[in-house]
């Protein structure tokens, strides 16, 4: 009759904190990596796009030719410490046309995760600028 009125007795929880960390650890850190690959990224791109923004000044301007253009976003892109943040080759690209000037930089982004890097490529460009001799009466 007594074993009938005493409550059962509950299994112990000991120990189920630490198999919790053990199942969740490695997302946490996968999710943590992911992060500070997506801002590696960013600013590798960031980096890349304000290099070409200079190369496309030096092509677009007044007797810019291609091959100034490249050199340009190749020293700008050293000179903000480019290789440091992206793994690879860095392949630039510099057309002029007929009245427009265009630079494209190709990467990819350093890893974080290993084997995965992400692929960067940014262009910038506009209109020729061309001497006019000012209008005289």
């Amino acid at each position: 009759m007594l074993s009938k009125l005493r409550p059962r007795q509950q299994k112990s929880d000991t120990g189920t904190s630490a198999i919790e960390l053990a199942f969740l650890a490695p997302a946490l850190l996968m999710a943590t990596l992911l992060i500070v690959q997506a801002a590696v990224w960013f600013h590798a791109r960031q980096v890349a796009q304000a290099a070409v923004e200079k190369g496309a000044r030096e092509t677009r301007a007044y007797q810019g030719t291609q091959a100034r253009g490249t050199a340009a976003t190749l020293a700008a892109f050293n000179t903000l410490e480019g290789p440091r943040v992206t793994k690879g080759g860095v392949n630039v690209t510099a057309t002029v046309g007929a009245t427009n000037a265009e630079v494209t930089l190709t990467t990819s982004s350093a890893n974080v995760i290993p084997f995965w890097s992400w692929p960067i490529s940014v262009k910038a460009g506009g209109p020729i600028e061309k001497f006019q001799p000012p209008a005289g009466p």
